[in-house]
């Protein structure tokens, strides 16, 4: 799972007209921490991931560029299965510990 905050935060500050300086301002937070977000050279708290997406009217998914790949039950026993087939096992045990904890027994 890549994500892709930087970016989509550079991408929708432009999309709404907005200076580093304007974004910084309404968010209370120096221009440097903009700056530093949108480069990817830091990560903004929490809190001002909400406020982000608040901001820019898109969920904190959208924000930060996560998608479900696939969320069911079958679909994760599938792709385990398929990791097995082609012999690729420790890629096929992590995705097994990652599902026991969503879906534990």
């Amino acid at each position: 799972m890549k994500i892709q905050i930087a970016d989509n935060i550079r991408s929708m500050r432009k999309q709404h007209n907005m200076m580093q300086e304007q974004l910084a301002e309404a968010l209370g937070v120096s221009i440097a921490a903009v700056s530093k977000w949108e480069r990817g050279a830091a990560i903004p708290e929490l809190g001002y991931i909400a406020e982000l997406a608040d901001l820019f009217g898109v969920s904190i998914d959208v924000l930060v560029g996560y998608q479900v790949q696939k969320g069911t039950a079958k679909d994760l026993e599938e792709r385990i299965c398929k990791l097995q087939r082609s012999k690729e096992f420790e890629e096929a045990a992590v995705e097994a510990e990652k599902t026991s904890l969503v879906f534990p027994l």
